[in-house]
């Protein structure tokens, strides 16, 4: 080959690899452009997500907290209404003691 032909090679070799490096970088800096956009939109997307489902679970506790609450009312209502009836038992029964000591009383007195 003669050196005209080697220069010009080289020369378009050197022009076509300047054009490949400069299309690569282009579209390297185009696809970070892509993926930077679409990592944004999945954050943002993601965060909407996390805030419904924080949203939707606070809900159905609040409800399921507000139906437990009225149960505890409930069974606290039943409890005051037992430990009143257990004290007015207790009431009867000492008074029905007092009773029966009164009688036995009586009987001893009366038999001896």
């Amino acid at each position: 080959m003669d050196d005209e032909l080697k220069q010009y090679l080289t020369g378009m070799e050197g022009r076509l690899a300047e054009g490949v490096e400069q299309r690569l970088k282009a579209m390297e800096q185009r696809l970070e452009g892509k993926i930077d956009a679409t990592a944004d939109r999945l954050r943002t997307e993601l965060g909407v997500k996390i805030r419904e489902t924080e949203t939707a679970l606070l809900t159905e506790f609040s409800s399921w907290s507000n139906g437990n609450h009225v149960r505890i009312g409930q069974v606290e209502t039943m409890q005051k209404t037992l430990l009143s009836l257990e004290q007015g038992n207790t009431e009867r029964m000492a008074s029905l003691e007092g009773r029966m000591l009164s009688l036995e009383k009586r009987i001893w007195t009366k038999g001896a």
